[in-house]
């Protein structure tokens, strides 16, 4: 479609071309969504700021519709399909997304002291809303290490750690 972009379409172009300008300068997607506006609103402006930001969204608008009939002649989604299901894409998801849970709740079980060779997770250890780990209170003595044996190796452990693997003190 060789005719020329309404004015509804060169200001999409011009806001994608804002938008995304400002997220790769910032990084933050509020300035990003801000930027975009402003690009958008520029394009109903006279002057350098108007004239440039028509010309983003018309390029912008130029490239929209030679990917789009690019995908149309090559048929890209039925291919991209295709290949998904060729390459099992959604069933290797579908397993790695059970391996990350499965690993994610064996972590959460050894941090709350069910399970691994963890020393059982004290209240004093939980991390503070602002996520370090709690201060003692004040005046309290400091606790000794936890110290206990592995059950599968009948090693000693201090805090989940063998203790012929912890540096030795150099005094």
């Amino acid at each position: 479609d060789d005719a020329p972009p309404c004015d509804d379409e060169v200001r999409v172009g011009a806001a994608a071309v804002g938008a995304t300008a400002g997220l790769l300068l910032t990084g933050n997607v509020f300035l990003s969504a801000a930027a975009g506006g402003a690009a958008a609103y520029a394009t109903t402006r006279e002057g350098k700021v108007g004239t440039y930001s028509r010309a983003a969204g018309v390029k912008a608008v130029a490239a929209y519709r030679k990917a789009f009939a690019y995908c149309r002649r090559h048929n890209v989604p039925q291919r991209a399909r295709e290949a998904a299901d060729r390459f099992q894409i959604k069933e290797r998801v579908q397993v790695a997304v059970r391996e990350v849970t499965e690993k994610a709740s064996a972590l959460a079980a050894c941090v709350q002291g069910r399970g691994g060779d963890s020393a059982p997770f004290r209240a004093r250890d939980a991390p503070s809303s602002n996520g370090r780990a709690a201060a003692p209170a004040p005046g309290a003595a400091p606790s000794a290490p936890t110290s206990s044996v592995h059950p599968d190796t009948a090693r000693p452990v201090v805090r989940g750690v063998p203790v012929d693997t912890m540096p030795e003190d150099k005094a």
